[in-house]
């Protein structure tokens, strides 16, 4: 899955919100929902989330994704967890 590629850092990343957490994502194209808790910090000034998802594949994968000016972006992921522990 090329979303996994480093090159991939700094993408626009669509999130979808349900009371204040999100739910569900799509990166390059793909959709993605969320199966753990997520879990929001503050990182000198800037609001990241890591989530882990899982993609149509069945793959789950953590994405930290960063709030940028014009949305959010893609910080960084983690390798693909296909046995969907964490």
């Amino acid at each position: 899955m090329t979303l996994l590629h480093p090159a991939s850092t700094g993408s626009p990343v669509s999130m979808w919100f349900v009371d204040g957490l999100p739910v569900r994502l799509t990166s390059g194209g793909d959709r993605f929902a969320v199966v753990d808790e997520p879990r929001c910090a503050d990182i000198n000034g800037e609001r990241y989330w890591r989530l882990r998802a899982r993609g149509a594949d069945g793959a789950i994968s953590t994405f930290d994704v960063r709030e940028a000016a014009a949305g959010w972006v893609l910080a960084g992921v983690d390798p693909v967890d296909r046995t969907g522990r964490p």
